[in-house]
This record gives structure tokens, C-alpha cells and sequence, in this order.
């Protein structure tokens, strides 16, 4: 009974399901339009994680706890939970920066287009129409991080670097230049190591905590999403908690590694500075 506007971009990739490109606030307002009034509780730090058989024990650093049957670390890439599941993941840099933006446009990139300027001279920028008047752009620089950046989600400068901003057409940069400072998105860019589980007893991780990737694919928030619908499903069906959770990982692993493999080997081979370090 809730309708959520989606703009539908047709294409044929390896047998995958239609792309569909969807503004993520839109994603999220119907998420929480869901969700019980009492179900959600925010400005909470997990400090700890218990568990026995019969449950599972998150505290938090205001003293308070829960309880539950399962816990699904959805914490994202630098994600806490992931450490009572797999010890000692850190982020992968993939050596570049990346502003994003949202933006109405009617005519630079429309009729469901998808710009790419290739990398090049160090940059690289792309640009989606989403629809209802709206690109989604992106724009990456190469950069070696600071030391002090090092494990940070962004750099200690999120302006727009107005030398590389001037590589790119005119046409492209008026896209960019017309979004409102506040609006921009500034984040390293980041990915983690293949996992050997996604799961520890009681614990299961999704989404960018059990399987960050570079962002070359647009398989992120997908891919979390697949997730959640898959585990979803593996609840329903019964079982002990350890099969529903084996039954889970054994469909999602093959998927998500394959995710982060193609897209890792489709960032080594666009010029990254990590491939030229190496």
C-alpha cells in the first residue's frame, strides 16, 4: 500500500535482472515508514557482544543492552560487530576520493542515459539519470591518504578540488558546480578483504559489514539489500538458529565474493594508485 517512484533503466548484463535505478532516500523513508514506532533506537555505540546457546547479548556504552534469538550486524564497512565474527578486518584503501551529488537536470544526462569520463590525468567521473528530473554524479580523484587519514571514512579536506574539477567538459562541470556545498558527499573510497564466514554462533553479518566493495559495480546498497531479503527468508524456514544462519551464508557467500572480486579487479584495472604502487 506505500508506492515508492523508481526509475527503471532497461539493459542486459550476463543474465542479471533488470537495473533499477533508485534514489536512496526514497529506500530508506519506506524502510523507516515500515518500521514500529518502538522499533527503532538510535544514538546507541555497541561496547560489547555475549552469547550462549540459548541467546545473544548486545550491551551499549549507555549501560543499556537487548536481547534477542539473532543478531545481524548491518553496521557497514568500519562495522563493530564484524569483529565478534571475523577479528582484524581493516578497510582497504583503493586509493581515490569520491564527491557525490544529487542534482535536477533536464538536460545534460536524461532519457535513462549513463555518462562515464574514463579515468584519466587522475580523475574520473560518472553520471546517472535517476529520474523525475534528477542525476546522481560522482567525481574521483587519485590521492595517497594523509597519515592522519589513515582508517578515516573521509579526508580531512571534502572540498572540491577545483584543478581536477577542471579536466572535465564544461558541460559536466555545470552539473556538478550547480549542486549546493551542503548536498555533496565526501568519502574515501574503501573496500575489505574476502570473509571466510559471515556468521559466529548467534551473530550474522550483511551488507557492506560482511562484504564492503569498491563502488565500480553499484552493487552496494543491492547487494545489502539481497541480503536482508535472503535472510529474511532463512528465518522464516525453520530450523535451529545455526542452520538458518549456514543456509543463509552458503547461498549468499558465492555471490558477494564474486561481487568483490570484479569489482576490485575492475578498479586495479582503471589506473588506481594502488595498482601503481604495486
Amino acid at each position: 500500500d506505500k508506492v515508492v517512484n523508481v526509475h527503471i533503466a532497461s539493459y542486459e548484463d550476463n543474465n542479471e535482472l533488470t537495473g533499477m535505478l533508485i534514489h536512496r532516500g526514497a529506500i530508506l523513508k519506506t524502510l523507516l515508514d515500515y518500521l514500529p514506532e518502538d522499533c527503532l533506537q538510535t544514538n546507541a555505540k555497541l561496547q560489547a557482544i555475549e552469547q550462549t546457546d540459548e541467546q545473544v547479548t548486545a550491551h551499549f556504552t549507555d549501560g543499556s543492552a537487548w536481547q534477542g534469538d539473532v543478531l545481524v550486524g548491518a553496521d557497514g564497512i568500519f562495522s563493530t560487530v564484524r569483529e565478534y565474527v571475523n577479528a582484524g578486518v581493516e578497510p582497504n584503501y583503493l586509493g581515490d576520493i569520491v564527491w557525490r551529488g544529487i542534482v535536477p537536470d533536464t538536460e545534460f544526462c536524461v532519457d535513462g542515459n549513463f555518462k562515464v569520463y574514463i579515468r584519466t590525468q587522475g580523475i574520473y567521473a560518472n553520471f546517472f539519470d535517476i529520474g523525475f528530473g534528477q542525476t546522481h554524479w560522482g567525481f574521483f580523484i587519485e590521492k595517497d591518504q594523509e597519515p592522519d587519514e589513515v582508517g578515516k571514512g573521509r579526508p580531512n579536506d571534502v572540498s572540491m578540488p577545483t584543478q581536477e574539477l577542471s579536466k572535465l567538459p564544461e558541460v559536466a562541470r555545470r552539473i556538478i558546480d550547480s549542486t549546493p556545498p551542503e548536498d555533496i558527499k565526501c568519502r574515501f573510497s574503501y573496500d575489505i578483504d574476502i570473509l571466510p564466514t559471515l556468521h559466529n554462533g548467534r551473530v550474522i553479518l550483511i551488507g557492506d559489514a560482511a562484504h564492503a566493495k569498491s563502488p565500480t559495480r553499484a552493487r552496494g546498497m543491492t547487494a545489502g539489500l539481497e541480503d536482508a531479503l535472503a535472510l529474511s527468508s532463512h528465518l522464516s524456514a525453520g530450523g535451529t538458529v545455526e542452520q538458518m544462519l549456514s543456509a543463509f551464508e552458503t547461498e549468499r557467500m558465492p555471490i558477494v565474493h564474486e561481487y568483490q572480486r570484479s569489482s576490485r579487479e575492475i578498479s586495479m584495472k582503471t589506473g588506481r594508485l594502488r595498482k601503481k604502487a604495486a
